[in-house]
């Protein structure tokens, strides 16, 4: 998306058995211990690897940097405020991101708002491929 640094990618629903753990450790941040866990996508994307901090007594996800290949250095990064989560049974979502995209030095604030978990909506509708093409999403092909 052109002067954003939001990819198509980030509203495409992921799933664990999608990404091989490449390493794992515990981290401070601040009073907090958090987890870190480094993953490597099964199919090719804009990224080689990814890291995520992850809260271990809610399992929020706080932070990702995403690296493309060959470089030590995240090319974008998504936090999430602590403060702007939205507790849902069994589990925490953001409200809110920040994305910095260090490539194009550029910030971008995604607000999300009217959270559904489990909504009744195939995965597929959230695809890159059908994100790219959107004449065919329903509300846009009446």
């Amino acid at each position: 998306m052109l002067g954003t640094a939001l990819h198509l990618e980030d509203l495409e629903v992921n799933h664990a058995d999608q990404f091989a753990i490449v390493g794992r450790s515990v981290e401070a941040r601040g009073a907090e211990r958090v987890h870190r866990v480094s993953v490597e996508p099964f199919r090719p994307t804009d990224y080689e690897r990814a890291d995520l901090w992850v809260e271990p007594k809610n399992y929020a996800i706080r932070e990702v940097r995403y690296y493309r290949a060959g470089s030590e250095s995240p090319s974008r990064t998504i936090i999430a405020p602590p403060e702007e989560m939205v507790p849902f049974p069994g589990h925490l979502l953001p409200s809110h991101w920040v994305i910095e995209g260090t490539e194009k030095d550029v910030t971008t604030d995604v607000f999300f708002r009217r959270i559904r978990v489990a909504p009744d909506v195939p995965d597929e509708l959230f695809s890159v491929r059908t994100l790219e093409m959107s004449s065919k999403l329903p509300a846009f092909s009446k």
